[in-house]
């Protein structure tokens, strides 16, 4: 700042001066989003980095990261560990030390954690047609406090729910089963499936063809022909001649005394 008091003389004028400092508002970067899922066994690790922050003064940045859950880190990198599923929001807090009102910004992101449930069925693996087959998912594992939805497609074009239940096939054959569990919070691993193989058995169908007149001592053929069974089981063929004798094969022979 200069004065004059218009005098003209070489005293007329005196000047002085100060230093302002205008100071940047820095800017707090706080990274993307984050959605994690993870397998029921693995920890809630998320990493955080902050070192894009900027300052156009230069100016050192401190920085505070609030975690959303109770817990704070002063690093500008960290790694921190949470307890359970659940949505959070993180934030950094980045300050350029100058005391100012713009001295200090914020940005936060969104940590969204999950762990995919672990389906674990049991049933009756070899059952006759008709026989009601036991399915159970108890085994099944979620987080503390999640309740599963249990869903089973039974391989045979017909399904249930529930975390016990009861099938009856119609038909023999080998079935694959699959139990689907659901911790109903909609993220991108809230499901999990677990396969069970169960063969059932149809009976087959004995057909005994022989002579029904005969003289004591001829030979007698017996045969099997028409015998079969409808899994395509291949057949083995015990006889009891009703003498106290017994037999095998299709198509033996046999003599009554």
């Amino acid at each position: 700042l200069s004065v004059s008091d218009n005098a003209n003389t070489n005293c007329s004028t005196s000047s002085c001066g100060m230093v302002i400092a205008v100071n940047s508002k820095p800017t707090a970067h706080a990274g993307d989003d984050v959605e994690l899922c993870l397998q029921h066994n693995e920890e809630y690790y998320v990493s955080f980095d902050g070192s894009r922050s900027a300052d156009e003064d230069n100016d050192t940045l401190t920085y505070r990261w609030d975690f959303g859950d109770g817990t704070s880190s002063d690093s500008a990198n960290a790694t921190h560990l949470y307890q359970s599923q659940g949505e959070y929001i993180a934030t950094l807090y980045v300050d350029d030390q100058t005391g100012t009102a713009c001295s200090s910004s914020s940005d936060s992101r969104v940590v969204s954690l999950n762990k995919a449930p672990k389906a674990i069925a049991v049933s009756d693996t070899n059952v006759c047609q008709g026989t009601p087959v036991n399915f159970d998912g108890s085994g099944s594992i979620g987080e503390e406090g999640e309740t599963l939805q249990y869903s089973w497609d039974f391989g045979d074009g017909t399904t249930g729910s529930g975390v016990n239940v009861t099938h009856v096939y119609e038909q023999g054959g080998n079935y694959k089963a699959v139990l689907t569990v659901d911790d109903m919070l909609g993220t991108t691993c809230s499901t999990s499936i677990e396969k069970v193989f169960v063969t059932v058995n149809a009976s087959p169908t004995a057909v005994l063809n022989a002579a029904k007149i005969a003289c004591t001592g001829d030979q007698i053929s017996f045969d099997t022909l028409g015998s079969n069974d409808p899994d395509g089981d291949t057949l083995t063929y015990t006889w009891d001649f009703g003498d106290g004798t017994t037999g095998s094969g299709s198509n033996p022979t046999h003599a009554y005394d």
